[in-house]
């Protein structure tokens, strides 16, 4: 990252991930469950929002942000963001015998829906 002039941020790092995915979610971030590994966790996560339901589903053995390998995630929104990330669920895939992949592919009818209400909302 220094590299192109960049710093990064490891908010994670031996902080309780149980306070941080709650915060996470409580703060207005928006995400989707991408990948998970069969290995530890059922098919029925993948594509999922991650949500309040989905961290109470988990395992009591499954780190709440995934840091184990567990799953992966794409963020979409929150406060942070400019604007929302504009997506649609495609398939779902297997790989290695192990790792179910949901697809994300651009919505562009959302992304031009969002902008259209943004540029409205500043009228």
């Amino acid at each position: 990252l220094s590299k192109i002039g960049m710093k990064g941020i490891f908010p994670l790092w031996k902080r309780n991930t149980g306070s941080l995915s709650g915060s996470f979610v409580d703060m207005g971030f928006k995400a989707v469950v991408t990948c998970i590994d069969l290995d530890v966790m059922d098919k029925k996560f993948v594509g999922r929002k991650y949500d309040r339901d989905f961290l109470n589903e988990l395992p009591e053995d499954i780190d709440p942000c995934g840091e184990n390998g567990e799953f992966h995630s794409f963020v979409y929104d929150g406060p942070i963001f400019r604007e929302k990330v504009g997506h649609k669920r495609g398939e779902t895939v297997l790989k290695n015998d192990r790792f179910y992949f949901c697809d994300l592919v651009p919505d562009d009818e959302a992304c031009s829906k969002e902008k259209h209400e943004v540029s409205a909302a500043k009228v």
